[in-house]
């Protein structure tokens, strides 16, 4: 554990630019670092893989709001790539960032997406990241079906909730080879929150609010209910809502945005419901 704590002080330091203070957390980066420490986040481990969660996904708010699933592997090797569609997403169960979204299977170099899978596999994401819930997955690979948007933009609605409740989303989307992903915040009335993003790679002009946004609130909440701090994450496509994840430490815990604004979202989580 000192060894942990020390590393997230010198990490912190070096992404911020000053200290964190674990004593008495304030922002929402030096609490979720605090959560990474202290959070006993392990038991959210099930709600973590991909997989898994599919079936708590299913019992809470319905298989309709699944993304159609192809397959489940442990070993790369064992993917009959001539067996699916030419397009798909391949996604390691227990990581985050691990997906490799394949538009045309005819352009991919199969014998380097299986190597790059099989090395995901054989990685605890915990090593990497310090995030708990990671730790006691069992590295798996699935394929799901490819989702794609008849705008070219298919976007990440990802809503970050407190205890149950819905209180920001990121729009991610944007997202090309040569740039960055843009993004946009908006509280659950669809305004935009009163802080300065400059610096910030944001989308140009501000976003229309999707047809289905109340439903994805509605989702947020009934998926949130039983943590004390989660973002949910889904897509609206094709006007239907579909799961994405659950994510019990965005980031990594470190939110490289204006201090005022990690300071009210950090506002909102109390620690004292992870004891």
């Amino acid at each position: 554990m000192a060894d942990d704590v020390q590393f997230i002080i010198k990490n912190f330091r070096k992404k911020f630019g000053y200290d964190i203070n674990l004593s008495n957390p304030q922002t929402i980066s030096e609490k979720l670092q605090w959560i990474k420490l202290y959070g006993k986040l392990e038991r959210f481990a099930k709600y973590t893989d991909k997989y898994e969660v599919r079936q708590f996904i299913k019992e809470r708010i319905g298989e309709q709001y699944l993304v159609p699933l192809l397959g489940v592997y442990d070993n790369a090797h064992n993917i009959k790539v001539h067996s699916l569609p030419r397009s798909f997403a391949l996604k390691a169960t227990h990581g985050s960032c691990w997906n490799i979204l394949v538009k045309d299977k005819s352009r991919l170099n199969w014998y380097k997406t299986r190597r790059r899978m099989n090395k995901w596999l054989n990685t605890n994401y915990c090593d990497l990241s310090g995030e708990r819930n990671y730790k006691p997955l069992q590295g798996r690979a699935m394929i799901e079906k490819y989702l794609h948007d008849p705008s070219g933009d298919l976007k990440d609605y990802k809503i970050q909730c407190f205890h149950g409740k819905p209180m920001v989303v990121s729009v991610i989307g944007g997202r090309s080879a040569n740039s960055k992903p843009k993004v946009r915040l908006y509280d659950m009335n669809w305004k935009e929150p009163p802080f300065d993003f400059t610096g910030v790679n944001l989308f140009p002009q501000p976003l229309k609010k999707p047809k289905r946004f109340s439903e994805m609130v509605a989702i947020a909440q009934q998926l949130s209910q039983d943590f004390p701090y989660v973002r949910v994450d889904l897509y609206h496509t094709n006007d239907k809502v579909y799961f994405g994840e659950l994510t019990f430490v965005p980031l990594s815990g470190y939110f490289l945005s204006p201090l005022d604004f990690q300071k009210w979202l950090g506002s909102f989580l109390d620690l004292s419901r992870y004891v």
